[in-house]
């Protein structure tokens, strides 16, 4: 178990420092394991809970809601849609997933006359895994991230989750 755990981290974190097809300031990189058909998976399980990774420093504060429940409940309906339900007795394929907030993230950035500087740029990433029961190899991976807006109300906050997790599902 410890090593599964461990491959979802070095994949989700490997996967948290790049990023491709940005939309809305949203980041989304996606892995699919060629060889996997996806669309004959019918049911899943959770392996693990979601996690939230939050800054050393605690600048970031934590939302009026239950962000790993909202997560969750989003993944499960674009599975749904997708006609996939959850199981507890013989998944095709484990899930989990994890959000993480660094507070001190710095960029490149470019002022009125075109000159660059660095700044504080805090940034927040969501990935999920989903890995073969049996082999416990990652079938599915993907990667949102983006800045974070501590002025958003939790109703904006929860419409950009869902964005980025519709977004992630589009390459499934």
């Amino acid at each position: 178990m410890k090593r599964i755990i461990l491959m979802i981290s070095l994949v989700l974190g490997v996967m948290m420092l790049s990023g491709c097809a940005a939309k809305e300031n949203i980041t989304i990189k996606t892995y699919k394991d060629e060889k996997v058909n996806l669309a004959g998976y019918k049911n899943y399980q959770w392996l693990v809970g979601g996690n939230i990774l939050v800054d050393d420093g605690q600048q970031w504060r934590a939302r009026a809601y239950d962000i790993n429940r909202f997560v969750e409940r989003k993944i499960a309906d674009e599975l749904y849609n997708r006609g996939i339900i959850k199981t507890q007795i013989k998944p095709d394929f484990l899930i989990s997933y994890v959000v993480g907030v660094n507070m001190d993230a710095i960029k490149e950035k470019v002022d009125k006359n075109g000159e660059k500087y660095f700044a504080n740029v805090p940034e927040a990433g969501l990935g999920i895994v989903f890995l073969d029961p049996i082999t416990k190899q990652v079938i599915w991976a993907s990667n949102a991230e983006g800045s974070v807006h501590l002025e958003l109300s939790d109703e904006e906050s929860k419409e950009r989750i869902a964005y980025a997790i519709e977004q992630m599902f589009t390459q499934f």
